[in-house]
């Protein structure tokens, strides 16, 4: 069995802190807040990492997909549908057919 040394492994990852600050902020977070995606905020930084893990991998996601995405995430003020259609739009954006 082959033995890796940590520095021949190249690992990026990206927390909530990493997809934009109060200055610039992320498409996914100018959206959000528009549509009242984080009312409390217990679920924002899993369900907005794993979003933008999803859009880097499938810049049109179906609803479908984002729920398939998002299955493990519990919201405890019921944002669901908020948090959907925040995704959704959001590849919208990233791919150029809309604007926040």
């Amino acid at each position: 069995m082959p033995v890796f040394r940590a520095v021949n492994l190249f690992i990026n990852v990206v927390t909530v802190e990493g997809l934009g600050d109060e200055k610039n902020l992320h498409p996914m977070q100018k959206i959000g807040h528009m549509y009242v995606a984080a009312d409390c905020g217990f679920c924002t930084a899993g369900w907005e990492v794993t979003a933008k893990g999803l859009l880097d991998k499938n810049p049109n996601p179906s609803v479908n997909d984002v729920k398939a995405a998002l299955a493990g995430h519990i919201c405890r003020c019921a944002a669901y549908s908020a948090i959907i259609r925040t995704v959704v739009d959001t590849g919208k954006v990233l791919r150029g057919e809309a604007e926040v």
